[in-house]
């Protein structure tokens, strides 16, 4: 999903993802691109790469996101999905340092 393209110029060190509730009440994650494709492959995998509910067919793409505090009520396959998610994520919420020491090894 991130660097898709190697024939650009322009290469992705980090993700920044923002989360905006009010300009006061705001939060970030700042991943490396690793992380940041290894959470994305895994949203991916809960929201589209399943059948649809009603007719089985293909869904849509869509918005790719995640709330990494609340949790309503669903299936335990998605509740595992989403806890994967969640813990490969949670550790880069608000830490501008980690998302550059993890990509500088």
């Amino acid at each position: 999903m991130f660097n898709k393209h190697s024939d650009t110029f322009y290469k992705a060190q980090v993700v920044v993802l923002v989360s905006a509730k009010s300009p006061k009440d705001y939060s970030c994650l700042v991943l490396p691109v690793t992380i940041a494709e290894q959470a994305a492959q895994e949203n991916l995998n809960r929201e589209y790469r399943t059948p649809r509910k009603k007719d089985g067919g293909p869904k849509k793409p869509g918005p790719v996101w995640i709330d990494l505090d609340y949790s309503r009520r669903t299936s335990e396959e998605r509740l595992a999905s989403l806890g994967r998610e969640r813990e490969l994520l949670k550790p880069y919420r608000d830490d501008w340092d980690r998302a550059f020491c993890s990509q500088n090894g």
